[in-house]
């Protein structure tokens, strides 16, 4: 039986989205358009290979596929009955904050002195104390990468970014991300919720913490 992974996106990363923003234009006289076309079935998958003008990524365990199209085919697309809908490939981006990057740049001694309200209002320990601390889930990171962490339990990871195969957090939010959910309870920083689990670290953030739903998609897929 295949193990459950468990995902975690950090929502704090879709503070990014902008929901009335017009589609992604690339720069050709066709003016065309960044989407993802999610469709019902095989047909649809066809349709959409065979209409657009470039097919940026087929995702395997997802029902749809990153391309590039004109106005005009977009439209098609939108009516086809074999076409669930068509969404802009919107860009997304992690909350710009310096706080959120402090687990990946302070020492031990620093982070310790974090008030880690968040395990208090969650009343974690009540957990903890039953023995659930995460041990053997597995847990996704889609963020901007981890870096390695006396901290953390890494056990692997992949990069959807196109500059770098690396996995390794360029710029903080996702070290971060991951030190809430899986700090290590050994009284030298602070106390991850699951501090159990193995991580793994989906790149789909750059260094600016940056990207879009298709590196997202890509990430869960």
């Amino acid at each position: 039986m295949k193990k459950l992974w468990k995902i975690a996106v950090s929502a704090a990363m879709f503070v990014g989205f902008f929901a009335n923003s017009p589609r992604i234009q690339a720069e050709s006289n066709k003016q065309e358009n960044e989407v993802i076309v999610v469709y019902k079935n095989t047909s649809g998958k066809e349709t959409v290979i065979e209409q657009a003008d470039t097919v940026e990524h087929v995702y395997r365990h997802i029902p749809a596929a990153a391309v590039t199209a004109d106005d005009k085919t977009v439209r098609e697309l939108e009516h086809d009955p074999d076409v669930l809908y068509v969404e802009d490939n919107l860009p997304v981006a992690a909350a710009d904050s310096t706080a959120l990057k402090a687990f990946s740049s302070s020492t031990a001694q620093n982070a310790s002195a974090f008030s880690q309200w968040n395990i208090k209002l969650i009343q974690a320990a009540l957990a903890w104390n039953k023995g659930l601390t995460g041990k053997q889930v597995k847990i996704a990171v889609i963020d901007s990468g981890i870096s390695p962490h006396e901290e953390l339990s890494i056990a692997g990871g992949a990069s959807m970014v196109g500059y770098t195969a690396s996995y390794r957090d360029d710029n903080g939010h996702g070290t971060h991300v991951a030190g809430i959910i899986g700090a290590k309870h050994n009284g030298r920083g602070i106390d991850g919720i699951a501090p159990g689990a193995q991580l793994y670290a989906v790149k789909a953030l750059d260094r600016n913490g940056a990207g879009d739903l298709k590196g997202i998609l890509q990430g869960i897929d």
